[in-house]
């Protein structure tokens, strides 16, 4: 049975000393699907509250929108289609992206925290070019941090890149106003890197030894000396070899390939193309939860995931199981074993 970790209330005295007590004050069934949810009263603040407190669908009006716009979101189908297939206005999709980015995100790094100490140095870094609202004026990075063994998508950032080169005069001029709009658009490429490796290291055992394959970029050489212990060492092949399965980087290489497969604003020479990057955040973390912790490793794993593979979860998670405590009041289950 369902235990309230603490009170909901923000305000509340318990959440400062520690001292949380509840009292069960009744149930009652929701109207919209028929569950039978509990009500409580806290023992320090005297606020009521139930069951469905504690749930990522609290307060929504139309709840069973919320898990098909999550297969949609991870199946390269756009806002506008999304809105058609539900029958539901843009503004209802964009706010399943709001609420599912931010429970996703925070998701993955409690599931992420738990392999501290426990994971195996054996990853595989690349970076995936894409924009926000004008390919040429504004292009993005994306670096991805990969287990190999596992297929588990460690990290992953979103970064501001500079303007392109040998623009024609009418660019320039577009350029010159979005400076004087928004200031010069400078790389932050080396920073984002950097995070995705320090959020590694943090999950090491001390004195770890492995391996990182990533691509000839002279600054990757300078960042895993800085970030990853010594005892890691540091493949690097070159982007021209034939992209087969004989290739070094085929796991990163194909990972990136099946985001760009299954996230519609990834999608080459298209109008779904994000509008601003925070939002193409969101919708990579919500993709990276749906292949970490959902889809298959591969097509012929059955009942394992990427998740699975590291000893986060027994299989495959059900998604009405992802998506139904919020993550902040979730209790996880103990690391199954140990990755090896």
């Amino acid at each position: 049975m369902f235990q309230p970790p603490c009170c909901p209330n923000p305000l509340c005295p318990s959440r400062s000393s520690g001292q949380f007590t509840y009292q069960c004050r009744g149930s009652f069934r929701r109207a919209l699907d028929q569950r039978l949810v509990q009500r409580y009263r806290c023992g320090a603040c005297g606020k009521f509250f139930s069951d469905q407190s504690f749930r990522l669908d609290y307060r929504l009006k139309r709840p069973r929108l919320t898990e098909p716009a999550f297969w949609m979101f991870a199946s390269k189908v756009t806002h506008r289609q999304t809105a058609r297939l539900l029958r539901c206005a843009r503004g209802t999709v964009r706010h399943r992206l709001e609420l599912l980015g931010a429970h996703c995100r925070t998701f993955h790094a409690r599931q992420r925290l738990r392999l501290a100490g426990h994971l195996e140095a054996a990853f595989a870094l690349d970076e995936l070019e894409t924009y926000e609202t004008d390919r040429r004026l504004k292009p993005l990075t994306v670096p991805v941090l990969l287990h190999e063994p596992t297929w588990f998508v460690l990290d992953l950032q979103v970064a501001p890149m500079a303007s392109r080169g040998g623009l024609r005069e009418v660019d320039q001029v577009r350029r010159d106003l979005l400076r004087q709009r928004e200031g010069v658009r400078r790389s932050e490429s080396t920073s984002a890197v950097a995070r995705c490796l320090a959020n590694a290291a943090a999950l090491l055992a001390p004195e770890a030894r492995g391996l990182l394959r990533s691509d000839e970029k002279h600054t990757y050489v300078r960042l895993k000396q800085q970030h990853l212990p010594a005892g890691i060492q540091h493949a690097r092949i070159s982007s021209q070899e034939p992209r087969g399965m004989n290739n070094p980087l085929f796991r990163i290489n194909r990972t990136l390939a099946m985001m760009r497969d299954g996230v519609s604003r990834l999608v080459r020479r298209t109008w779904a193309a994000s509008k601003t990057r925070e939002q193409l955040e969101k919708h990579l973390w919500v993709w990276t939860v749906f292949r970490n912790y959902v889809r298959r490793r591969v097509n012929r794993s059955v009942g394992e995931s990427a998740a699975s593979a590291l000893g986060l979860f027994p299989g495959p998670l059900p998604t009405n199981d992802l998506l139904g405590l919020c993550p902040q009041f979730r209790t996880d289950p103990p690391l199954q074993r140990a990755a090896s």
